[in-house]
């Protein structure tokens, strides 16, 4: 895979996320990366609940055999990570749960606040 850029953008439109399938609304920041993959030009679309989760986690558990990543690379290699990584947390594990949601409160249909943020202040 040869990666040619990597775009922080603002929804003019609705998209959806490549990771999470959850709609990405007009007016939120998504994360817009470029690449050619097989000799196919191919965007991958990542809402910045996705973004921060996978920063958090790492490309080496979300890349799938053949060096490419697709949605289910995304959701096993998380899954990878929470159950078998001694690094991950109880945190982490919320978040994998998130991740599976669509990153929307189960109670209130809400969308949740974005993850590790709280480590960035």
């Amino acid at each position: 895979m040869t990666h040619l850029e990597t775009v922080k953008h603002i929804a003019k439109k609705v998209h959806r996320c490549d990771c999470c399938y959850r709609n990405i609304s007009s007016g939120e920041t998504y994360t817009r990366t470029a690449h050619i993959f097989e000799g196919d030009f191919c965007v991958w679309k990542e809402c910045i609940h996705c973004t921060a989760f996978i920063d958090h986690i790492g490309w080496e558990y979300i890349e799938n055999n053949d060096g490419g990543y697709d949605p289910g690379s995304v959701y096993y290699g998380a899954s990878d990570y929470v159950s078998g990584s001694e690094k991950a947390t109880e945190y982490d594990r919320v978040q994998l749960t998130n991740f599976r949601n669509g990153w929307m409160s189960t109670e209130t249909q809400e969308l949740q606040p974005v993850p590790y943020q709280e480590n960035k202040k």
